[in-house]
This record gives C-alpha cells, structure tokens and sequence, in this order.
C-alpha cells in the first residue's frame, strides 16, 4: 500500500442520511489540512443505500476514499478494526459516521502529533442530544471503569481520536477477539494527550448502538481490563464464610446452654438468600469471563470482508 500521512477511519451502519454531509465536511477540511491522506469507510452490514452514497461521494468529492464491505453486521469495534488493518497512513484518526465526531477537529488532534505525541483523543466536555438517563448511564460506566480497571482509561472518552503509526501495529498485535480498542489503546500507553471539544447530538437518523450493545460494550470493557470483579466475588464468599460461621457458634453457645431455639427464625432465612444470591452473582461474573474465553479459543475472525471499493473498480 502506498503510504500517506493520515488515514482517516469511519464505521458505518445504515448513515445513508448522514453520508453527503459528512464526506463534505471531512473533504473541506482534510484540503485545509494540506497533507496526504486517504479516508477508510467501513461498511458494518448496512441494509440502507450507505453504500451507493459513498460511491457518489467518492466519485464526486473523495476520490481517495476507500470503502472496506463486510459480509454482515460484526458491530462498531470489529468494524473499526477492519479499519485500522487496512489504513495505510503514518497516522490514523477514527471517528464515527453520525457527525457527532466533528471532522473540523482533526487538524487540532493532528497537530498534537506533529508535537511529537504518539496520540490524541477527544473527550467530551459537553454531551448534546442525549437523555438524562444515557448520561448518568455512560457517567457511572467511565468512573465504574476508572476504579476496576488496572489500565488508566481516561473518562468521557470514545473512539476519536488519532494515533500514530507505532501505536496503530502496536493495537494490531493484540491477538483477543473481543474488542475494546479506546482500552487498549489506552494500555498500548506511549505518550497521549487529551484534546477538549463540545460533543454535538447526532446530526440525523438514529443510532445503531442499542442498550443492549451499550451494556455489551461496557461489559467488553470492564472484563477486558479488570478482574476486580472476580476478587469482589471471593471477597464476598470469604465474608458469608465469616458471617455463616459466627451464627454457627452462636446456635452451638445456645445449644449447648440448653435455650430454647426460636422458631421460624426469619434472620436464617435472610442468611440462606444473602448466600444464595451471592453465589448466582459470583456464577454470573464468571459466567461472563468464561463466555470471553470461550470466544478466544474458537480464534474466529473479527470480520470477514464481502468486497472492497478501491481504485477504479470493486475487488
């Protein structure tokens, strides 16, 4: 692949009507920026007409666009790692499709690495568009993390950012399929630096990223850099292991003093749910690792490619 100094790497699912006003506003300012670049669409499974508007952006505004097809929706982060395989630039930014990474701000991200960073991230100081609830939710997610995570993740981050070529082959080498690429970049260390911006709401349509998958993510997340979790759970069996002996040697003193034991005793039924419920928890949690495990042994492919738009012609 020819190099150039920045490839610039979107996920897309269904962003039909986001597509004309994104390629021109990425277009206007990578021609302020003045260096060599190339821009990586990734088609995460649309069943919209995504495509067919980058081809005619392509042909009209971005003729160093590529566009990367997958065979189905693999989600955000697989999509993005397609990306980050098939740029070819001395550095890589990654933004989201829905315009709410503001394209105008990737000359101040680029500027950082001409400073001699290896990295720079947005972090949003401002979140418009969004509910009360989805605010509080990613709000407890980032702080939650902060204190499980092992890795410092800095908070109110995503994945816009830029990074360069070291830290780009640096992710690459990370064999796990289960991706939470802003955790690993952020455990790649080398030297980041965080750049401030005022988050816009999504420009049109509505977001593919459902509860689900926004629990899913936070899930990837906090089981990919953290087993606090697990230690939380031996921590909370040794306690009931305590808890469960100190009533033991209590009945045994009432017992052997030949008192009358109380019938119907509610706090032994509370003591026989708190145990139980621990033990469903602790089931969970490492239900949940050792479904991650489960991934990582089949060694399955993030993505498979349906085609690519390179060049003159479909490959």
């Amino acid at each position: 692949m020819r190099k150039c100094d920045l490839s610039v790497v979107i996920p897309v699912h269904n962003e039909s009507d986001n597509i004309p006003t994104l390629t021109s506003r990425l277009a206007a300012t990578l021609k302020k920026m003045n260096i060599s670049h190339e821009v990586v669409f990734v088609d995460d499974g649309s069943t919209d007409d995504t495509v067919a508007k980058l081809e005619t952006a392509r042909a009209l505004e971005l003729p160093e666009m590529r566009i990367i097809i997958l065979s189905r929706n693999f989600g955000h982060q697989a999509a993005l790692d397609a990306g980050l395989d098939h740029a070819c630039g001395n550095a890589v930014a990654m933004m989201d499709g829905d315009l709410q990474d503001p394209p105008e701000l990737l000359p101040e991200l680029f500027n950082k690495l001409r400073e001699g960073h290896d990295g720079a991230y947005a972090v949003r100081k401002i979140r418009e568009g969004e509910t009360m609830i989805k605010r509080l939710s990613c709000l407890t997610f980032y702080r939650l993390l902060a204190f499980l995570s092992q890795v410092p993740i800095p908070p109110d981050t995503g994945d816009f950012r830029i990074i360069n070529r070291r830290l780009v082959d640096a992710v690459r080498e990370m064999p796990e399929r289960t991706r939470f690429l802003r955790g690993m970049i952020s455990w790649a260390g080398f030297d980041q630096v965080a750049v401030a911006y005022e988050r816009p709401g999504r420009y049109l349509g509505t977001s593919s990223y459902s509860w689900s998958r926004l629990i899913q993510l936070a899930l990837d997340g906090i089981t990919s850099f953290s087993v606090v979790p697990l230690q939380i759970c031996g921590i909370a069996g040794t306690l009931m292991a305590l808890i469960t002996a100190g009533f033991a040697l209590f009945i045994t003193r009432l017992k052997l003093l030949r008192e009358n034991l109380p019938r119907g005793w509610p706090s032994l039924v509370v003591l026989i749910t708190a145990i139980g419920s621990i033990q469903l928890l602790a089931l969970g949690i490492i239900g949940e690792y050792m479904g991650r495990i489960y991934k990582e042994v089949k060694r399955r492919p993030s993505y498979l490619i349906k085609s690519e738009i390179s060049g003159s012609q479909a490959e």
